[in-house]
């Protein structure tokens, strides 16, 4: 049987530096109007929201076309997540973009989310 050890591991350090936002969470009151929900203003410390934007999966490259963005983030790792009434393709999503037609009769209404993992 292994010895118990004092050492915190990275994550044990981690699962305790964001204790606050469930403190956060839980003592927040609900606001009704429109419907029932939370508001919690500025919900990360300065140094969270920071390390958050700061992330290689967040601060891609500014694109300069649709398509630089789709093939910018397809490289940062994000794929498409298929999402009720919206297309998985991004070459459909491409061509009525560029058309400005959003035909919703044939599925064609949006670009799925994009999702990174």
């Amino acid at each position: 049987m292994p010895e118990p050890t004092t050492e915190t591991s990275q994550s044990d350090a981690t699962i305790g530096e964001f204790d606050y936002l469930l403190e956060r969470i839980k003592s927040a009151p609900f606001a009704v109007e429109p419907f029932r929900h939370l508001l919690l203003e500025n919900f990360l410390s300065p140094e969270h929201l920071a390390r958050v934007t700061s992330g290689d999966q967040i601060r891609i490259p500014a694109a300069k076309s649709h398509e630089e963005l789709l093939k910018l983030l397809d490289a940062a790792g994000y794929s498409v997540e298929p999402f009720p009434g919206c297309t998985t393709d991004a070459e459909d999503y491409l061509r009525c973009l560029n058309a400005k037609e959003w035909p919703a009769g044939n599925g064609v209404v949006r670009v799925s989310a994009w999702q990174c993992g």
